[in-house]
């Protein structure tokens, strides 16, 4: 006999009394919801709507914090309208991973089950999770999201406080790491040979390609992630025999063969066991580290790349403290893979003897900057920053990982000019609403706290580089500030003006530049700098000190409400100057 699983019946009926007719003596329909991902690193929070004539009649959420937090099951009772239809989606970090939906007519007695699992199989990790009006996925297929309510079986309560331990017995229990492949009879996606373990008394797992969609699932020290499949079509394999009961092969769902190259890497089979069980449909897997797996997802060249889980980040500031950042966080990109990772060398290359020794940054190895770094330290690095929380930017706030960009840029070299083919640049196609929009850098990082540390330039008389705006029509000018943070009035260390008034009194010194659509080189000396001639109640500095924490580059906007015009600018070839 299952034990009583996860309820959400009494949250539910509380708040539909009249409107879905919890006391009505009708019949009753429990929406159970399950996963074949892992909780909370793959999926964080569940929510659920429930539509009467095509109107919302009741919805929530479901945080999901444990493995135990699903199965979870929706109570919809009978009332004078039987049609129903139910949605639920699961979520990480806001964004929509997989969705199923339902419609049916509630039945006139009695208390049915209808299954919505949120498997991988309909997750986002394979395109679009959306299957229209009217459908819904099934196994990675678009299905009618109708149900015969006459067809639905007695509720059975499910289980709670049991799990699937995956690690030990998927990814430590291996038999076999076989590719899938089409029966030649059938054309059907089957696995064959030694994965199948004579009789078929076996788990198997998708092995997710986590360079291309990130981590789901289980991840091991084998460096891959897997997702076990559930025995039982609709949603997962069987056996196929021969008129003797001869295990034949295992068939798999279709959509596996079709994304093999893409989401699926390949499967796995395990042997079962009375430690290891046969994985049952409703079964949660057990909770999971998260962790950080090394992979190949087109990082800087001599820069690490990994693949995390949740909210895992490759930094150990015990054993190798380096600069890091999320690769592909740009929302115009589809579809949005999280987790995936680029790190710095754990220690910066020794100084060529040939490299100019007022180099800044060249645009080369990664979107750090190529200074001489002192012992203790770790080079800065660029980064974007806005006060508009919709973040339409490109490249986005951190964690991303702020990339030069090698293409678009304007072909006119100038005479003279350097390499002006790689540049930090900073877009926005639509405009932004907030106060500023900038690109930067930091000059150090602290090795034992990872913060920027300020760095003396008084040996030096400026910096020059060369700005262009690609995107402008000739003759149109972008307006572009370039601040310089320093002792004085960088706002997130105890800086001369933040220890006096606070954060709202910092004013940085800077130059307001004009760009064309054509490479120019600038020159921006530290004798010319100044805080803005507006009164703003800012602490005021006679002169500026050359001890500095980072350089911005900002388009000021005109504030919430206020939607920016559209802009592009690139930095390339920064050196410090002496004369």
């Amino acid at each position: 006999m299952r034990a009583p699983g996860l309820s959400l019946a009494a949250l539910v009926c509380a708040s539909l009394l009249g409107a879905l007719g919890c006391s009505d003596s009708r019949g009753e329909v429990m929406v159970v919801v399950t996963t074949d991902m892992s909780l909370p690193g793959d999926l964080d929070r569940l929510l659920w709507h429930v539509y009467r004539e095509g109107v919302v009649t009741n919805e929530g959420e479901l945080p999901l914090t444990s493995f135990d937090s699903l199965p979870a099951t929706l109570s919809i009772a009978g009332s004078q309208e039987q049609a129903v239809r139910v949605e639920v989606e699961g979520l990480r970090d806001g964004k929509t991973r997989v969705r199923r939906s339902a419609a049916f007519e509630l039945p006139d007695d009695g208390v049915k089950e209808l299954r919505l699992p949120l498997n991988f199989l309909c997750s986002d990790a394979l395109g679009d999770e959306s299957c229209g009006t009217g459908a819904t996925c099934q196994a990675g297929r678009c299905v009618p999201e109708a149900q015969d309510s006459k067809a639905l079986l007695p509720f059975d309560p499910l289980p709670s406080g049991a799990c699937f331990d995956a690690a030990a017995c998927i990814v430590g229990n291996m038999i076999a790491a076989p590719t899938p492949l089409r029966d030649r009879d059938s054309n059907d996606c089957v696995l064959t040979g030694n994965s199948v373990s004579g009789d078929g008394n076996v788990n198997v797992a998708i092995v997710v390609d986590t360079s291309v969609v990130g981590n789901y699932g289980v991840c091991g020290a084998a460096a891959s992630c897997v997702v076990p499949l559930e025995p039982g079509a609709p949603e997962g394999w069987k056996l196929n025999v021969d008129d003797r009961q001869r295990l034949l092969s295992i068939n798999l769902p279709e959509v596996i063969c079709e994304e093999l190259g893409h989401s699926v890497l390949r499967l796995q089979t395990a042997r079962v066991s009375a430690d290891c069980p046969m994985k049952e449909p409703d079964l949660p897997l057990c909770e999971a580290q998260s962790a950080c797996i090394a992979a190949d997802i087109g990082c800087p060249e001599g820069w690490d790349s990994w693949t995390c889980t949740g909210a895992a980040q490759p930094v150990d500031p015990e054993k190798d403290f380096r600069y890091c950042g999320q690769l592909d966080l740009d929302p115009s990109k589809v579809p949005f893979v999280p987790g995936h990772w680029c790190c710095a060398p754990a220690e910066p290359e020794p100084p060529r003897a040939d490299r100019d020794p007022l180099l800044l940054d060249d645009m080369t190895g990664g979107s750090q900057v190529k200074i001489r770094v002192p012992p203790g330290f770790t080079a800065g690095g660029w980064y974007s920053q806005t006060d508009d929380t919709r973040y339409p930017i490109s490249p986005p706030p951190y964690p991303a990982l702020f990339t030069y960009r090698e293409r678009d840029l304007p072909r006119e070299q100038p005479p003279g000019a350097p390499g002006l083919g790689s540049a930090a640049c900073l877009t926005s196609k639509t405009g932004y609403e907030g106060t500023f929009a900038l690109a930067g850098f930091n000059y150090l990082l602290d090795r034992t706290n990872f913060l920027p540390a300020e760095f003396d330039v008084s040996a030096y008389t400026g910096v020059r580089f060369w700005a262009a705006a690609p995107n402008l029509r000739d003759g149109e000018p972008l307006s572009l500030r370039v601040n310089f943070p320093n002792t004085q009035t960088y706002t997130e260390a105890n800086t001369e003006c933040v220890r006096q008034v606070g954060k709202q009194a910092c004013d940085h010194f800077g130059e307001d530049l004009l760009l064309t659509n054509r490479w120019q080189q600038y020159f921006v000396r530290w004798d010319e700098l100044e805080q803005s001639p507006r009164e703003l109640g800012q602490v005021r500095f006679d002169e500026f000190a050359p001890r500095l924490y980072s350089t911005d580059f900002m388009i000021s906007g005109g504030g919430s409400g206020v939607t920016s015009q559209p802009f592009d600018f690139c930095i390339s070839q920064i050196y410090f100057t002496t004369d």
